[in-house]
């Protein structure tokens, strides 16, 4: 019925320009103008039905119909189809030749307009669909970014099918088309049965996948046509562009892996040299004097040699936690946990360490539980206090307070001892970033602060560092209770 009722349309549109044109003649009549001027009025009327209808063959009706008016309501003898002037025959074939040259005139003129009209949408949306490729970042995101813009643009079912090996694309129209970077299916000459249209993805240097349109009922013309192929060119370079980030950030990484191994190698052969050595020198020097030597230097030796020892061995630790790091094995095995006999741990294994440093435990008011792993963050209290031993002024003290806020545990770590520039202070938890200030024997791989963070970060947790009022260094960690998940 809606169908019916449109075609209808441009019909009704010409009766009422007909029937405008007509009464408009017959004012013009009482003037007694001459009525070869009613035949401009016509002939106006039947170029703007042209124009409304976008239809020649209405205009050619609507000519005759202009020509049948006119000699029977302005010609005489009037209200009959009768000619007695020859001179009308001439001006109706006139009056034809004339419409039908303005009328082609007209209906090309539009079909221009309508061409150009096409091609800036095209271009436009050219422009819109390039621009956002740019965006994309993975090739699936420029496959789903390019099918849904090309639907919404072409009204036509798109899906993009990327591969870099003939294999992975099935055998018939989508192969051939793959293998010859070709177009084909529906319409083109290969394939022309097949019910779908088959359009490759070419790069500079290989086929990167196909395009497979389903027109359905529409029929896609050759700018169509050609849009889709220019759009595929775009994609091409876009994945092309998304490989070439890949191997650049890939080269990136091996680069910083490589830098990483040598600054091991460099740090491990200074820092393991000292401490071995003193350990070497200690143990010749106890073989050679055994007999001689009082109990207390044997004491002072062999307590020297175990600083030594514990320090390879926190070394070591934080080497293969690091390995794991850069390897992506580092795994946490989480359960409930006391944190203040957490603290209390990785304190008891540094007190023998302190020297002249005071630690100082404030403790929360009440016995709360955290979901950790428990060596894990023994050992990030342990390289905190570690470094502030070793960066600190001898007499500093050394402040762990704990406290529960809300679903997260607060852990502060704060010293008296100096603190750190700024400048510095920002690249802490950078790896290899050591300093010379402190008391410090060992210079150290600046490993085990980067490793805390890390470690932390696994947790969901946050480690900052800041200068405090007291003129030393406060690190504040912020961990997640676990309570949250039975809220829920």
């Amino acid at each position: 019925m809606k169908k019916k009722i449109k075609a209808c349309i441009p019909f009704g549109k010409s009766i009422f320009i007909l029937l405008l044109s007509t009464l408009f003649a017959f004012m013009l009549a009482e003037f007694h103008l001459q009525v070869e001027n009613i035949f401009l009025i016509y002939m106006i009327a039947v170029i703007i039905i042209m124009i409304e209808t976008k239809s020649f063959m209405i205009g050619g009706i609507s000519a005759v119909f202009c020509i049948l008016a006119f000699n029977f309501l302005f010609t005489e003898p009037r209200f009959t189809f009768q000619i007695d002037n020859l001179n009308y025959y001439v001006s109706f074939f006139i009056f034809l030749f004339a419409i039908f040259i303005a009328g082609n005139l007209t209906i090309r003129l539009q079909k221009q307009i309508q061409i150009a009209q096409k091609n800036e949408k095209m271009t436009s949306a050219l422009y819109k669909v390039s621009r956002g490729l740019l965006y994309q970042n993975t090739p699936s995101e420029i496959c789903h970014f390019t099918e849904k813009h090309m639907k919404e643009i072409l009204d036509v079912k798109i899906s993009i099918l990327l591969s870099h090996t003939k294999e992975e694309i099935p055998e018939g129209a989508k192969r051939y088309c793959y293998e010859n970077g070709i177009p084909c299916g529906k319409t083109f000459p290969h394939f022309a049965t097949e019910e779908e249209m088959y359009f490759p993805i070419l790069s500079e240097k290989q086929t990167v996948g196909i395009a497979i349109v389903y027109p359905g009922n529409h029929v896609l013309h050759f700018e169509e046509i050609q849009f889709i192929e220019t759009v595929l060119t775009k994609v091409a370079l876009a994945i092309e562009h998304d490989h070439f980030n890949q191997l650049k950030e890939q080269a990136k990484l091996d680069i910083e892996r490589e830098k990483l191994k040598t600054n091991l190698l460099r740090s491990i052969s200074h820092d393991l040299r000292t401490p071995l050595t003193s350990i070497r020198g200690g143990t010749e020097f106890l073989k050679e004097n055994l007999e001689i030597l009082p109990t207390t230097t044997m004491r002072n030796l062999l307590d020297n040699m175990e600083n030594d020892i514990s320090w390879l061995i926190r070394l070591i630790e934080n080497l293969l936690n690091m390995t794991k790091i850069q390897d992506k094995a580092l795994t946490i095995h989480k359960k409930s946990e006391i944190i203040d006999d957490l603290i209390s741990e990785a304190v008891s294994k540094m007190i023998k360490y302190k020297g002249k440093h005071e630690i100082i435990i404030q403790p929360t008011e009440q016995i709360e539980f955290i979901q950790v792993d428990s060596h894990l963050l023994v050992q990030v209290f342990i390289n905190i206090i570690d470094n502030a031993f070793k960066h600190t002024r001898e007499d500093s003290k050394i402040v762990i307070t704990t406290k529960k806020r809300d679903t997260r545990m607060l852990i502060e770590i704060a010293d008296d001892g100096g603190g750190m520039d700024e400048t510095q202070l920002v690249h802490i938890f950078e790896s290899f970033f050591t300093t010379s200030v402190g008391n410090d024997l060992h210079r150290g791989l600046g490993l085990g602060l980067a490793i805390c963070q890390t470690i932390i970060q696994a947790h969901s947790g946050i480690l900052t560092v800041k200068n405090n009022e007291k003129g030393g260094l406060t690190f504040l960690i912020s961990l997640p209770t676990g309570d949250e998940h039975i809220n829920e």
